[in-house]
């Protein structure tokens, strides 16, 4: 019989009951960043978790709770591919949305907190942490790393409703995606509200890519899709990006040299036997 090569060396569970939402690891694989959280319920017992790990067993270093009577908790997390910093981001109540910072090695001493309107829908940071980009309503957050805090930018897109964003390794490029004049069940519960009728979506989507120049986002390009924008990538080096959609669709994107009117996709691309019915 084959053994099973997909068996994981190890498994935990920071809070029975809690779910997990994502988890970010560094480069090496040394440092793990996770949260804990619920659909729509509320806890008092939602935080952030910091462990290393050698491969074999995981290590608590230590944790930062949300405090009592959170609703949603921790939404995203990242961790610098250094394994240096890490962020974490989601939500405490309707209009009460949050994004921590730490410097891993120092721990919950270290934290910084911005405080946003709604949810943060994601976070990501560059390779060594001193660029983090977050995404919430129609806002993006960067934060760069001065001496031993971060300051922050926020740019709105309006009229949108961002919900992913990636940053490259040197925090040079920055792409967000989302969608435009929408309205739906789903983006209002992740606004933190819950909706007073059944509603249905209806929206384009979003693609815009930024330069990060010396802590302020520039356009340089921007595409829309005929539906929601659900994630964004970026490649390691900033020079390619892509996003998928709501209707099974991916766009690859290669940076352009200078801003444009209109960014143009090298190809999109859907499965033939998709069902999203």
């Amino acid at each position: 019989m084959l053994q099973d090569q997909f068996a994981p060396n190890w498994t935990l569970t920071p809070t029975s009951g809690l779910q997990i939402n994502t988890t970010a690891i560094s480069a090496n694989g040394a440092q793990l960043i996770t949260g804990t959280s619920s659909e729509y319920g509320e806890s008092s017992d939602f935080a952030i978790y910091s462990y290393a790990t050698d491969g074999s067993a995981p290590s608590l270093q230590w944790s930062d709770p949300l405090g009592d009577n959170v609703t949603q908790g921790v939404f995203w997390v990242a961790v610098s591919g250094n394994g240096g910093y890490a962020a974490a981001g989601g939500q405490y109540g309707s209009g009460n949305g949050f994004l921590r910072t730490y410097n891993i090695g120092v721990g919950v001493s270290s934290r910084q907190e911005f405080s946003v309107d709604s949810r943060i829908n994601e976070v990501e940071s560059s390779y060594d942490g001193s660029t983090i980009i977050a995404v919430e309503g129609a806002n993006a957050l960067l934060l760069t790393l001065n001496g031993q805090s971060y300051t922050d930018s926020q740019t709105n897109v309006s009229e949108s409703y961002l919900r992913s964003c990636g940053v490259c390794n040197t925090g040079e490029i920055v792409v967000v995606g989302g969608e435009l004049d929408s309205y739906s069940e789903s983006v209002e519960f992740a606004r933190g509200r819950k909706p007073a009728k059944r509603a249905e979506v209806s929206s384009t989507g979003l693609v815009i890519l930024y330069a990060n120049q010396s802590g302020t986002l520039v356009e340089y390009g921007r595409f829309h899709t005929a539906t929601g924008v659900l994630r964004v990538v970026i490649s390691a080096d900033g020079g390619y990006f892509a996003a998928s959609t709501k209707n099974g669709y991916v766009y690859l994107f290669a940076k352009p040299d200078s801003p444009v009117s209109g960014l143009t996709p090298l190809w999109s691309y859907t499965p033939s036997d998709q069902s999203l019915d």
